[in-house]
C-alpha cells in the first residue's frame, strides 16, 4: 500500500501524474520493490522524473525511462568497501541478493 510521491519533498502532490510506476530500489537493506508516482505539475524544477528521483537521493540506472535506482547511500557503502576492502561490484550484489531473500 506504500506509493512514494516525488516532486514535492514526500508530500502529496496536487496534481500527481494519474499512473502509479514500479522502481526497482536497491537498498544496502536489500532489493526492493516501490511503488511510485511522479509530480505532474508545470513547474519546470519538478517535470522532470529523472530530477525528482535525484531529488528523493536515488541514483538512476537509466534516464529515460526509470525502472532500477539505488540509494545513494548504497552507493557510498559499494565504493567504500571497493576501496577499503577491496570488495568486487559481483560480491557486493550477491550479498544485497543474499540479505534481501537468503
Amino acid at each position: 500500500g506504500f506509493i512514494l510521491q516525488l516532486g514535492h519533498n514526500g508530500l502529496s502532490c496536487p496534481n500527481p501524474h494519474p499512473h502509479t510506476s514500479t522502481l526497482t530500489v536497491i537498498d544496502i537493506t536489500g532489493i526492493h520493490k516501490l511503488s511510485v508516482k511522479f509530480c505532474n505539475c508545470a513547474d519546470s524544477r519538478t517535470a522532470n522524473n529523472y530530477d525528482q528521483v535525484l531529488r528523493a537521493r536515488l541514483w538512476l540506472a537509466t534516464v529515460k525511462r526509470p525502472r532500477t535506482a539505488t540509494m545513494l547511500h548504497t552507493c557510498k557503502l559499494s565504493h567504500a568497501l571497493t576501496l577499503q576492502g577491496k570488495t568486487n561490484a559481483y560480491d557486493f550484489w550477491n550479498v544485497l541478493c543474499r540479505v534481501t531473500d537468503s
